[in-house]
Parts: C-alpha cells; sequence; structure tokens
C-alpha cells in the first residue's frame, strides 16, 4: 500500500575537504532525539538533536525550507549533542516532517520533527502532583518527556462553555510514548479521560467543552507507566481548529479537489480546495486550511488527522444521497466515500472479467480515520468470494534479513472471478459498526498482473570521496519470476553506480556507489529502479523502504515509507578497496578468484578479512585475509553445483582494526556471470543408416575451467533396432566418437534422439547436458 515518502532536500552546503578521516573517528551521524520534538512556525526555537558523531561540521536536512543558526550564548555543542536555533516560515503547513543531520562523516537516520502553530511551552519538571502542576496559558502546546512512570501534570484556567482540544500527539510525532489523559477539575472533577483514540494511532484526543468557571488539570502519563523508546509528547491544549475528518481522503495526482472538514472543534462543514501536486516526489500532500479565510471563525490554520493521499487511478466518490444505488466503476480505480451513521456498510458495483484477479484496498486509519475496516466481495447472488480485516505489513529492518510485521487495521483482499460473473459487489463496514464524522475511506480496486517490489535494505548511504558504499536491495515478487535490472537513472556527478541484474526467481540484489574523490553529493534521493519483462510489457518499480519512526515494546507504530535513498558524501576512508567490474564467470560447482586492489593512506597498514555481503542464490564467498600492508589480494566466489545460471551481482566488506578502532570498508560489487561447466555438441544434427550398417557421430565437449571430470556420453531415444554404447570422456579430453549400429533386422523409420552426459560435481548428480540427433534407418536392399 502506498505511504507518505519522506523526500529529503538539502538546506545547507557542504565545505570542501580532501584529507581523508581520522580512523580513530567513531562514523556517521546518528539521531536518537530531538528535543522539543517542534517548533512553532515563524519562532526561533532552540532545538537540540542528541545521538552520535555529531561534532564534524553538521547541517540540517530537511524536506522543507527552515533557517538555521547558532545555539544562543553559552550553549555548546558535542558528539553527542548539536544545538541550534531553528525556524521555520510562517506559511509552512502544520504537520510533521522527516530531518536529518549531514556532517563531513556523511548522513544520519531520520526522525520527526512536527511543526506547529500554537505558542510553545517547554515541559518543567517537578510537576507530579496536583500542587507542582505547571501552569499554562491557552492556547498552547506543552512539548515535553514521561519517561517510565513518569505523570504529568498541567494547569490552565478555564471557563463554562469553552471548547478546546487536548490533544497528546506521541505516536504521530516518532515517540514511543503510549498516552493516557485525563482532564479533571482543580478539585478533582472528572470531565473527560481518553487512552487510543481511533484515527490517531496509540495517541488520545479530547475536544471537551469545559463545565465550569476556575481552574482545570490535565494528567498525562504512558499508559503502561513505561515510557520509553524517546518518550517524547507534544499536548495540544486550547480552541485550537483540528477537524475530525477531511473528505475525501486524497485524489489523483495532479487533480484539484473540493474538500470538506468537519467534526473536531468546527461548527457545521467547512470547504475548501487543494490541488494534489503532481510534480514532487511525495505520495502525501500536506494542505494548509487558512480558518480566518475559510469561515471557520479561527485565526488559526485548520488542521486535519493526516496529509491527503495521492493517488495514480482515476477517482470515484460514494452519491450524495444515501438512498441512491451503489455506483458502477470498472478498476483501476480509487473510491472515496464515508459511513456516515452507526452501523452503516457501504456497497459498489465493480466491472470484472471472469477468471482475473483482482486486489481491493482499503485506506482508512492510516489516513486518519476511525475507521477499522471489515471488507467483502460478493457475487451478484450475495455470496461471498473474499473477504480482509487487518493487513499484514512487513517492514524490512535495516541491514538485516528478516523483517518485523505491523499489523494495519485497513482490511485489503485478493480474489478470482469466478466463470460467468461479470461484476461483483465491493462491501465496507466497521468492525464495532461505528459511523459517523472520522470515517472517510479510500478503496482501490486494480487487476493483479505479475509484478515485484524494490525493498532497499537502508534507509540513506554515505559514500567516502574516493570510495564506496554498498545498498542491499530485495526483490518481493508477486507472480513475477524473471530477472530484475536495477538502475539508478540520473546519478548526481561525482557518483557512479554498479548495479546489475538480481537472477530469475531470486530476491538478493545490490547497489554499489562509489564517490569521486572530488565528489560533491547533494543529500537528495537517488532513484532507484527495477525493470523487468512481464507478460503484458515492461514492469518498473521504484525503491522505497518503510522507516519505523515509534515502536512499543519492539512493536512499529508510526511508520512511514520512503522512495529513493538519500545519498551524501563523506571523507574519505583510510583504506580504499577496489574490485573489477567484471563480468568474471563462475562455473557451477568451483570457484574463482576475484582480485582486489587496496589504496592505504599512511599508517593504515592493517590486515583485512574479507566477507561476502548477501551475494545471490547458489553463491557463496569464502573468507579471504589480506595481510598486514599488502595492496592486493584475491577473495573466492563459488557457485553450488545447482546455481541458476546467469547473470548476478556479489559485493564484498572489508573489516580490519586501524588505529585500534574496528573499521568497516565496503567493496564494489562484481558483476559475475555463472555458467554450466560444459557445453555439448555434436558435429552433424542428423545421421542415416541402413540395417547391419553402422555411423560414426563426433561430437565436443566444451569445458569451462577449472572442470576435469570424465564425462559419459549417451544417446537416447534411438529407433528400435538401433544401439550405441556409451563412450567416456577423459577429463583432458574433449573431443569424442560415439558409433551407431542397425541391426540387420532393423526396420526403416526415424527417431529423434539425443545425445546425454552423465557426470557428478563433488556428490552431487549434474543435470544432463544435451544435444539433438535425428536419426534415420533407410530401407535395406531386396533380396
Amino acid at each position: 500500500m502506498p505511504r507518505p515518502p519522506m523526500a529529503l532536500v538539502p538546506l545547507l552546503a557542504l565545505a570542501t575537504l580532501t584529507l581523508w578521516a581520522s580512523p580513530g573517528r567513531a562514523g556517521t551521524p546518528s539521531i536518537a532525539d530531538i528535543t522539543p520534538a517542534g517548533v512553532q512556525r515563524g519562532v526561533a526555537s532552540a532545538v537540540t538533536i542528541s545521538g552520535g558523531n555529531l561534532d564534524n561540521s553538521p547541517r540540517l536536512v530537511s524536506s522543507i525550507p527552515v533557517e538555521v543558526a547558532p545555539a544562543p550564548e553559552g550553549k555548546a555543542s558535542d558528539a553527542s549533542n548539536w544545538l541550534f536555533r531553528l525556524t521555520v516560515p510562517i506559511d509552512t503547513p502544520v504537520g510533521t516532517y522527516p530531518v536529518r543531520v549531514r556532517t563531513d562523516d556523511g548522513l544520519s537516520n531520520p526522525v520527526l520533527i512536527e511543526v506547529g502553530q500554537a505558542p510553545q511551552v517547554v515541559e518543567q519538571e517537578p510537576n507530579d502532583a496536583t500542587d507542582q502542576a505547571q501552569a499554562v496559558t491557552l492556547p498552547c502546546v506543552v512539548d515535553g518527556k514521561a519517561a517510565a512512570n513518569d505523570v504529568d501534570l498541567i494547569r490552565f484556567p478555564g471557563r463554562r462553555g469553552d471548547r478546546i482540544v487536548v490533544d497528546a500527539r506521541c505516536a504521530r510525532i516518532g515517540s514511543g510514548l503510549d498516552p493516557t489523559v485525563r482532564l479533571t477539575t482543580a478539585s478533582g472533577r472528572y470531565v473527560a479521560s481518553d487512552d487510543d483514540s481511533p484515527g490517531f494511532l496509540t495517541d488520545a484526543r479530547l475536544v471537551v467543552e469545559l463545565p465550569e468557571d476556575g481552574d482545570y488539570l490535565i494528567e498525562l502519563s504512558d499508559s503502561q507507566y513505561r515510557g520509553a523508546n524517546r518518550p517524547n509528547y507534544r499536548l495540544l491544549i486550547g480552541p485550537i481548529p483540528v477537524a475530525d475528518e477531511v473528505f475525501p481522503l486524497g485524489g489523483r495526482r495532479g487533480d484539484t479537489l473540493g474538500l470538506e472538514l468537519r467534526g473536531g472543534m468546527l461548527d457545521g462543514m467547512i470547504t475548501a480546495a487543494q490541488t494534489i501536486d503532481g510534480t514532487g516526489v511525495t505520495a502525501a500532500v500536506s494542505p494548509a486550511f487558512p480558518g480566518r479565510r475559510l469561515g471557520a471563525g479561527f485565526d488559526l490554520d485548520i488542521e486535519v488527522p493526516a496529509p491527503l493521499a495521492v493517488g495514480a487511478y482515476p477517482e470515484a466518490r460514494e452519491p450524495v444521497d444515501p438512498e441512491a444505488p451503489p455506483i458502477r466503476v470498472a478498476p483501476p480505480v480509487s473510491i472515496n466515500g464515508r459511513l456516515e451513521l452507526e452501523g452503516d456498510e457501504d456497497r459498489y458495483v465493480v466491472v470484472v472479467q471472469p477468471g482475473k484477479k483482482y486486489r481491493t484496498r482499503v485506506e482508512a486509519a492510516a489516513l486518519g480515520s476511525a475507521i477499522d475496516g471489515v471488507l467483502r466481495v460478493l457475487k451478484p447472488d450475495g455470496s461471498q468470494i473474499a473477504q480482509g480485516d487487518d493487513s499484514e505489513i512487513q517492514l524490512s529492518k535495516k541491514g538485516q534479513s528478516d523483517a518485523v510485521k505491523l499489523n494495519s487495521p485497513d482490511p485489503s483482499a485478493e480474489f478470482d472471478v469466478p466463470e460467468g460473473v461479470t461484476e461483483v459487489t465491493i462491501a465496507l463496514r466497521d468492525l464495532s459498526s461505528r459511523g459517523g464524522i472520522g470515517h472517510a475511506y479510500r478503496i482501490t480496486v486494480e487487476p493483479v498482473e505479475p509484478t515485484f517490489e524494490v525493498e532497499l535494505m537502508a534507509s540513506e548511504a554515505s559514500v567516502p570521496r574516493g570510495g564506496t558504499a554498498n545498498v542491499p536491495v530485495n526483490v518481493a515478487r508477486y507472480g513475477f519470476a524473471g530477472p530484475v535490472t536495477l538502475s539508478v537513472p540520473d546519478a548526481p556527478a561525482g557518483l557512479a553506480v554498479r548495479s546489475g541484474i538480481v537472477p530469475a526467481g531470486q530476491s538478493n540484489g545490490v547497489i554499489s556507489l562509489m564517490a569521486t574523490a572530488e565528489a560533491d553529493l547533494p543529500a537528495v534521493p537517488l532513484k532507484v529502479v527495477g525493470t523487468g519483462e512481464g507478460p503484458s510489457g515492461p514492469v518498473v518499480a521504484e525503491g522505497e523502504i518503510e522507516v519505523t519512526f515509534a515502536s512499543l515494546g519492539g512493536f512499529p507504530t508510526r511508520v512511514g515509507s520512503q522512495r529513493g535513498l538519500p545519498v551524501a558524501d563523506a571523507l574519505p576512508t583510510p583504506i580504499t578497496v577496489e574490485s573489477p567490474a567484471g563480468p568474471i564467470e563462475v562455473v557451477q560447482g568451483f570457484g574463482v578468484e576475484v582480485p582486489l586492489t587496496l589504496t592505504r593512506a599512511e599508517g593504515a597498514a592493517a590486515a583485512l578479512e574479507v566477507e561476502g555481503l548477501s551475494p545471490p542464490g547458489g553463491l557463496s564467498v569464502a573468507k579471504a585475509t589480506i595481510a598486514e600492508g599488502e595492496t592486493s589480494g584475491p577473495v573466492t566466489v563459488s557457485a553450488a553445483p545447482d546455481a541458476p545460471t546467469g547473470p548476478g551481482m556479489v559485493a564484498f566488506t572489508a573489516k580490519g582494526k586501524v588505529d585500534d578502532a574496528d573499521r568497516t570498508f565496503a567493496v564494489p560489487a562484481v558483476a559475475v556471470e555463472v555458467v554450466p561447466p560444459a557445453s555439448l555438441a555434436l558435429a552433424v544434427a542428423e545421421v542415416s543408416l541402413t540395417p547391419g550398417a553402422s555411423a560414426e557421430v563426433a561430437g565436443t565437449l566444451d569445458r569451462k575451467a577449472p572442470f576435469t571430470q570424465e564425462v559419459t556420453v549417451s544417446l537416447e531415444g534411438l529407433p528400435a533396432g538401433v544401439t550405441a554404447d556409451p563412450v567416456a570422456v577423459a577429463g583432458d579430453a574433449t573431443m569424442f566418437t560415439i558409433t551407431l549400429k542397425a541391426a540387420p533386422e532393423a526396420a526403416a523409420g526415424k527417431g529423434d534422439a539425443k545425445a546425454n552426459t552423465a557426470f557428478k560435481l563433488g556428490d552431487t548428480d549434474y543435470p544432463p547436458l544435451s544435444a539433438p540427433l535425428a536419426v534415420h534407418v533407410a530401407p535395406g536392399e531386396g533380396p
């Protein structure tokens, strides 16, 4: 299912450095936390990014324009904390955006920062008792942390009849906090509380009318009193125009939508227009809805639950009249609707082809809707073809081959259309029969064709100048079995790419990125493209990665889809390892040495251990050691006897200790061609003989070094009365002759025979090599 990708653009220029990085440096920067977790747009805010390796000329990389200034006087940065002042333009749409840190050592992981519009207050401890409650003035957003069993209390004045929102934003901003909020009067009278609010991940939101004049208390804590994994929160409080629903939830790229905003703090319905941007690389649009201009009675912008989805198919909407019959649509199509009342089940008639497979999927909870959908596919007689409830999404783990599975409340289903059926009904309801404002959805129906997805196994790449970074790639196949060619079109100046082919039926691929010594790479995403030939034409997929921004106990709660691979150059490494581009032949059942060349900086004489990086199926790399001080050495790539033949890519990593620090150096991928150990050919395609006669057929066994096993060649499928003894081809021979004999009583006729080989590779019988031979038996002479 498409999700909003995290398009990144560089904001600051890089300083040009020509020295290689100190061997003692720990590596690329990493972000563990941002404090505060958000900023008020148009206001300069003091920000601290915490993590590792942040002290080598840090710069901010963001998906929105920002201004970065030095930290206030007296505030010093170090390798673990970068302090600065951040200003986001006043016209930036409210929402969460990914940011990274770029240093001279490379590019960090992405984390989310929220851009808000209400005045911002930093939480002050101690505030965990009634008499210690932190006093604030509305409207505001309190930016704080509630680690472990911390309970935070916020006090504010209110008047009877005031309507306010209390919104604890945690998972939505990339926090591991599972908040619960409780609102009482200062005297302890209960007003409202919430834990997980439908449509807001694991976050909690209240919209309440205050019952009396006086002070109120908000109590916020982790629902299990175990706040961890960056336990940040942003507590939005006050008469802020939040909407429970925007409808439709998205549209086709390039279209201008008429939108309806309802619920939350809005009185009635507000209408607005929004163009679904068709020029960017994102799959979501963060809209801006000025409250005053739209007549909502607020000076602030109206905040909606989630960005708008960007679709690729024609769009349809459910009828305005609830009594109207179901609309008819033809796939591929996206349908926009909402469950207006409790107990609603919306239906749509879809024109289909008998015997064809289709996929239908719902986007609701992923787009801020309160729906926990149940999907049914029905035949015209009402009988069920398929049903979908929660969908399982696999999230690739960076640097690992296994995957974390995420259950989404948005259902999906694939179904085969029975013979004789030309239309089906798609029915959607809420699992708990809920409905009303905040229950919008999108249903996409599309034909299922053989296809694949390109999954990037890293969320960014830092390429040493003059060196290499390897990015493993996984090809997830959906009925598509052919080879997939990986490429990086429009690579920036200073960057060379080795990619190649993921063999048919396999999933492991790799992309090697090699920077020149003078490279100055922008930290924008490289487009990684997989191309294959399907039954109906080319199949093309862009590389993506699912980035987990927040989790609870290892369970992902905030996930975003990043399209493309952000790449930055980094300082040169003390050792650079080069490899030939290839292709290099690897014979099934044998190995081949791949020569590596090393360039060492002064003092970097360490011995290196070389091993393979996710080689394709059937290939293996034997660990090799390049001795201390050596500038070259081989690594052996071997093919199993049953390794699939054809092209592939093999990359390597080299590890060693330089100046008492463990270092890893990427080695560029090498194109390899897996070939059979030999091929069989006969000198003629057909032979004729008469009864009682014989004929010789010469053949060639073209061997690939180092294959020297003895091979037996025999003929099968000979006509009745014709025989041929098998011949043994010695290990040092390539030529052979096989003799056919026709018995005196052999009947005239023709047979389609073939020559077959028999030999072993190790302990494995190798599949026969074959060559066809038409055998004719001519009529014998009469008496």
